[in-house]
């Protein structure tokens, strides 16, 4: 449980998606994209700490060679499988 707080702290997964989200709705998508580099960037040194589903889930995405335009993608691809929802599945198994 320890470990799940203190990786709370630096999961940034959901936070990238909205700053997307939030740029794309106001037409500033390509203005943006330093921005979501820089995002992306500052977080490298703890992107699997940061960025975990492709990780905990298996998907096809290498930290050191993809950036975040697959991760976006990978994501939008499985929207149900989101760091919370891990969280709350190794919950109930560690209940039964």
């Amino acid at each position: 449980m320890l470990e799940n707080y203190n990786t709370g702290g630096i999961y940034r997964t959901q936070s990238l998606l909205r700053h997307v989200e939030i740029f794309k709705n106001s037409n500033i998508e390509k203005e943006a994209k330093e921005l979501i580099i820089a995002y992306w960037n500052i977080h490298k040194e703890c992107s699997k700490r940061a960025f975990p589903e492709p990780l905990i889930y298996g998907w096809e995405f290498d930290y050191d060679k993809d950036a975040w335009e697959k991760f976006l993608k990978l994501q939008r691809m499985h929207p149900e499988q989101t760091y919370t929802k891990y969280i709350e599945d190794q919950s109930k198994k560690l209940k039964s």
